[in-house]
């Protein structure tokens, strides 16, 4: 292995959705004015937006049936258990009354998972996981916490580029429109934020 293909194959590790999404609620935890606005919050938001999704990998491993598919079981499962997650999310919004900020966030997650569903199980056409899962927190992250982070989360997410295609793992199209829906799914969703709770735009 030489020093490209570990630096490629770091960024892969450093850039998985579970690591992002950490990443973006302890950001929006301590650096953006009540976006989550409690450890609680926080902690139930973790469970819902990384936690779940994240036990494909271990029941797959587990589960015979699932064990003997390989990554592609891991996978069928994972896109059952994250929409699961995303919406326990929305539901644990609406019966606490969250606020608009952290409701945008949920939405953004299940907005998300729907795109990424029609495109690549309905249509047949490929939109990539992976930079939909790092573009989406790092346009939020960018949004609620400050100017000072765009330049980070552009670094970020050009390393991320380059180790998905150096690595074969995508195609710079389905990198594309992977981004593509994380940007029009946080999009609509503070569109709908702001129309719903009526509050101007954070």
């Amino acid at each position: 292995m030489n020093i490209k293909e570990a630096a490629a194959k770091t960024v892969r590790v450093i850039t998985v959705p579970p690591v992002m999404v950490c990443a973006l609620c302890v950001l929006l935890f301590f650096f953006a004015n009540d976006v989550i606005p409690s450890v609680r919050d926080l902690a139930l938001t973790l469970v819902f937006l990384m936690v779940i999704p994240i036990l494909a990998y271990p029941v797959a491993a587990v589960v015979p049936s699932l064990r003997r598919q390989g990554n592609e079981g891991k996978r069928r499962l994972a896109f059952i258990l994250s929409p699961a997650g995303y919406l326990l999310g929305l539901v644990y919004g609406i019966i606490t009354n969250a606020g608009r900020d952290l409701m945008v966030v949920y939405m953004t997650y299940m907005f998300s998972v729907i795109v990424l569903l029609v495109l690549n199980k309905l249509i047949g056409f490929r939109a990539s996981g992976h930079a939909c899962g790092i573009f989406g927190p790092l346009v939020a992250a960018s949004y609620y916490v400050g100017s000072w982070i765009i330049l980070p989360c552009a670094a970020l997410y050009a390393a991320a580029v380059w180790a998905s295609v150096y690595l074969k793992r995508h195609t710079a199209g389905e990198l594309f429109w992977g981004s593509v829906a994380s940007a029009a799914s946080f999009a609509v969703s503070l569109a709908l934020g702001t129309l719903l709770w009526r509050i101007p735009a954070a």
